[in-house]
């Protein structure tokens, strides 16, 4: 199951710590353990964050983060079907 967005800003911190060492394998190894446990948010952060842009930059990151984008998205038809939004 998803873990909490706490636990989520905890993943793209190791994301970013190591795409700031230049340890991009290991950034990306990160990546994909965030976003195979279910991380969606923050999603939107890591596509605008200037500091990622060394992993959007990489041709593996659409596909990598793809999954997340699909469940905030559903997660935000959720929230507006819910009329909270």
């Amino acid at each position: 199951p998803p873990q909490s967005t706490w636990a989520a800003g905890l993943r793209w911190h190791e994301v970013l710590g190591h795409t700031l060492l230049g340890e991009r394998e290991r950034a990306f190894a990160a990546l994909q353990r965030g976003v195979a446990r279910g991380h969606s948010a923050g999603v939107t952060w890591l596509d605008h964050d200037p500091l990622y842009a060394p992993m959007r930059a990489d041709p593996r990151y659409e596909k990598t983060i793809a999954p997340a984008r699909a469940r905030a998205a559903a997660e935000v038809q959720r929230a507006r079907d819910a009329g909270l939004l």
